[in-house]
C-alpha cells in the first residue's frame, strides 16, 4: 500500500471534515482533495512526474498541504519554502534542485481558478525522490537532504507506536521547510486529524501560541524543547506533547501530558528514536527504534 492509498481512504471516509485551517481560511478533506487534483492536473499538463522536483513558496496556509498532495499525485518530488524564506536562499535551492516549476500564490490562484480537477494519480516506488530538507543556509549556502516515498510509509508506521485515536485536534508550529513540518502533514492526514496551522506572526510569542492552543483546544502538538523549556504547565487540552532536534535534557511532565522525545527525523524522514520523556533526566535518551527492521549502532569518533 502507498501513502496515497491511505490518502485516498481518509478523503473517502472524512470527506465532510476539516483537514486543515490556517485560522483564515480551511479545507475539508474533500476540498483538500480537489485542489490537489487541480494542482495534478496542471503539473501533468507541464509533463512533470517522476524524478521531477517542484519548489513550493507560498504563504503559510492551507495551500501548502493542498499542493503537496498535489505533487504525490503526480508522483513528482517537492520543497517547501514558506513566502518569508530569503529570496536568494529561495533561488539557490531551485537551482539545486533543478525544479521544473515554482508554485507560488499567484500561480496557485491560477491553477484553482482554470484546472479541471483530474481524478487518479501516478504510481510510485519507494525509492523515487518525493522531497527535499534545506539547512537554514546561515553559515554559507543551504544543503539539502533528500528523501524518498517510501521514507513516508516508514513515518506513518513509526508513528503506530504511539497513536492515541482520543485525539481530534492537532496543530502545526513547525516551518514547513523543516522536516517535523512535512511529517506533520503527512501524519495527521494517515489519522484523519483536524490540523490547525499556527500563523506565523505568533511563532515567536509563547504566550500568543499557548492562548492559541487553549483557544482552539488542541490535543497534539511538536514543539522544540528550547520552546518547552518556557512552558512549565502545558495547556489542559494537550494530551501528547512531542519534541525533538535540539537536546531535550531536563523535560519531563510526568506522563502528563505524554512528552515524546524523537530523534533522527532531519537525516532519515522518519522517526527513527523514540523515548516517552515520562520523568526529567539531566541527559535526555535518544530512545529506541520503533520499527523492527531498524538497527542503531552506537559508535565512537572511530567508528568502532
Amino acid at each position: 500500500m502507498e501513502y496515497i492509498d491511505i490518502y485516498n481512504e481518509k478523503v473517502k471516509e472524512l470527506s465532510d471534515r476539516i483537514a486543515f485551517t490556517d485560522c483564515t481560511n480551511f479545507l475539508t478533506y474533500k476540498e483538500l482533495d480537489v485542489e490537489s487534483a487541480k494542482i495534478y492536473s496542471y503539473l501533468k499538463s507541464k509533463k512533470i512526474g517522476k524524478e521531477d522536483f517542484v519548489q513550493i513558496v507560498l504563504k503559510r496556509s492551507v495551500r501548502i498541504p493542498a499542493s503537496i498532495m498535489g505533487v504525490i499525485k503526480a508522483g513528482a518530488a517537492f520543497v517547501v519554502l514558506e513566502d518569508t524564506y530569503p529570496e536568494d536562499r529561495i533561488k539557490f535551492i531551485y537551482s539545486d534542485c533543478n525544479c521544473r516549476i515554482r508554485i507560488d500564490d499567484k500561480l496557485y490562484d491560477e491553477i484553482i481558478a482554470n484546472e479541471r480537477p483530474l481524478s487518479g494519480y501516478e504510481r510510485t516506488d519507494n525509492h523515487d525522490a518525493c522531497y527535499a530538507v534545506y539547512t537554514s543556509g546561515s553559515t554559507g549556502n543551504p544543503r539539502g537532504v533528500l528523501h524518498e516515498y517510501g521514507n513516508i510509509m516508514q513515518n506513518c508506521n513509526s508513528f503506530e507506536t504511539w497513536y492515541d485515536n482520543r485525539i481530534n485536534n492537532c496543530a502545526i508550529f513547525a516551518p514547513f521547510y523543516f522536516v517535523a513540518g512535512v511529517l506533520d502533514i503527512f501524519h495527521y492526514i494517515t489519522r484523519g486529524r483536524t490540523t490547525y496551522i499556527v500563523p506565523h506572526d505568533i511563532t515567536r510569542d509563547f504566550v500568543a501560541v499557548k492562548k492559541f492552543i487553549e483557544e482552539n483546544s488542541i490535543e497534539e502538538i511538536f514543539l522544540p524543547p528550547s520552546y518547552l523549556k518556557i512552558y512549565p504547565k502545558p495547556s489542559d487540552t494537550i494530551k501528547v506533547l512531542y519534541t525533538g532536534s535540539e537536546p531535550a535534557n531536563g523535560l519531563s511532565y510526568n506522563g502528563h501530558p505524554t512528552l515524546i522525545n524523537f530523534y533522527a527525523m532531519s537525516e532519515s524522514g522518519f522517526v527513527v528514536l523514540q523515548s516517552n520523556l515520562n520523568k526529567s533526566y539531566e541527559v535526555a535518551p535518544v530512545g529506541k527504534p520503533l520499527l523492527d527492521d531498524i538497527k542503531v549502532c552506537i559508535l565512537d569518533e572511530d567508528g568502532k
